[in-house]
């Protein structure tokens, strides 16, 4: 589901002005968020969210008379308005609905929202040509294995046309289960996702992973990771083996536009 839009001209209120004020221009507006400046800076965002979750805590004049900054999220997670595409998968990773996009400056150019994105899935879907019954026989085959929370769905989203996913949860057993190797030798390419192996003995998973592989015909390996959840000395081991073996590894939340980019040229 390309993204190639977002609501530009966003708008700010100072960290000076009260709740009611921000209010009225959202309303005035008819926009859903708003971001909070301290000299020309952003500190932090107000969503309609924000709103209801504080409302209940003041009566409607004590609410409405306090500062904006007593209930915008502090915390401001945005995105490289080049990287629009990776909105999705950071809203499902973090459970946020507005995603403000920043240019080469760092300054805030605009903001995205689930509402933008579920508008493109619609036109992705009413664009599309009918479905035939029979798949091309073009078809490539890549398996997404161990995917975290949100990860299927978004892949899914930016897989290009031509690639079929099969989902592997659990790979524990793989070295053992011929059917698993079976569907191994089918497959052009591979996602791995770090972030959902580590509940599981995931330097031997690689191993015998690795073993695997060396019976097919050199297919794309991909690995995603999160910084947070691997060491230091964890990360340099893994990526002495992506580039002894010509892997491609990307850190999260961006490897899915990474790796669309990357099947495109496969296909």
């Amino acid at each position: 589901m390309p993204i190639k839009s977002h609501k530009a001209g966003v708008v700010f209120v100072q960290d000076t002005e009260s709740i009611g004020n921000a209010l009225d221009k959202m309303a005035t507006l008819n926009i859903g968020s708003i971001i909070v400046v301290h000299q020309d800076r952003a500190i932090g965002i107000v969503t309609e969210r924000d709103v209801l979750k504080h409302w209940r805590r003041l009566s409607r004049p004590q609410f409405v008379a306090q500062s904006i900054t007593d209930i915008m999220s502090h915390t401001l997670l945005t995105l490289p308005i080049a990287k629009l595409g990776d909105a999705p998968l950071l809203m499902i990773e973090k459970k946020i609905r507005h995603v403000p996009l920043t240019g080469d400056t760092g300054i805030v150019l605009g903001v995205i929202s689930m509402r933008d994105v579920l508008a493109a899935q619609v036109k992705t879907r009413s664009d599309a040509p009918p479905e035939t019954t029979s798949r091309p026989s073009n078809t490539h085959n890549m398996m997404v294995l161990a995917p975290s929370t949100g990860l299927e769905s978004a892949i899914k989203h930016f897989l290009p046309s031509a690639w079929k996913l099969e989902i592997v949860d659990d790979m524990r057993t793989l070295a053992e289960d011929e059917k698993f190797a079976e569907a191994v030798a089918g497959c052009k390419a591979f996602f791995i996702d770090l972030d959902g192996l580590r509940d599981q003995p995931w330097k031997d998973i690689m191993r015998r992973f690795i073993k695997l592989l060396t019976r097919t015909d050199q297919p794309q390996v991909f690995l995603a990771w999160s910084p947070q959840y691997f060491s230091e000395s964890e990360v340099e081991s893994i990526d002495r083996v992506a580039k002894t073996a010509k892997w491609h590894m990307f850190q999260r939340p961006l490897a899915v536009t990474a790796l669309s980019e990357e099947l495109s040229r496969l296909t």
